[in-house]
């Protein structure tokens, strides 16, 4: 069970790093964005706050998925340059839709929306995925949100705005 905060400061987080994460998708409410901070990330160790999420109702197009994205980083007072690192997915397509969703598309209308020029942009990163990336994933977040510090602090805490991520975690059964 996850520590849910209401309204994260991002001056409790200073030094940490930022990360957008990205799941594409082309199905009602597939697409999705989440900003992360993170530090102690290169020890067993670890500390994350899931911050803010950017859930797309219905049939999008990258440039509206890009929208949320920036809309989700301005709630938090945020620009693109703000974010350290950007991790995201294997492409995803839906031929009935005739769409196909990629890092690049995203990245591209990024560029446009915020006025830099796309060699100025940072790369989003393909994850390494498995057949059990997800599970894995899940494990480690489990252990995360299972720890605290000596003083009772957790090493996992979501902000209470991160409703569809808690929603699926919970559900998740695999």
């Amino acid at each position: 069970e996850s520590e849910v905060v209401r309204n994260i400061s991002l001056r409790q987080l200073r030094g940490w790093k930022l990360t957008v994460g990205l799941d594409h998708g082309t199905a009602d409410g597939k697409q999705c964005a989440m900003l992360v901070a993170s530090t102690d990330y290169d020890t067993p160790r670890p500390r994350m706050a899931w911050l803010e999420e950017s859930v797309n109702e219905g049939f999008t197009a990258p440039e509206d998925d890009a929208r949320g994205i920036k809309d989700m980083l301005s709630r938090r007072g945020l620009t693109y340059g703000d974010v350290d690192e950007w991790i995201g997915d294997v492409p995803a397509t839906s031929d009935l839709l005739e769409i196909t969703k990629s890092n690049e598309e995203i990245r591209r209308e990024l560029a446009k929306q915020y006025g830099i020029p796309l060699k100025n942009m940072k790369r989003i990163v393909n994850p390494a995925k498995s057949a059990r990336s997800m599970q894995t994933g899940l494990r480690t977040m489990n252990t995360i949100f299972s720890r605290r510090s000596t003083e009772g602090v957790p090493d996992g805490i979501v902000d209470e705005r991160c409703e569809h991520f808690r929603s699926a975690c919970l559900k998740f059964k695999g």
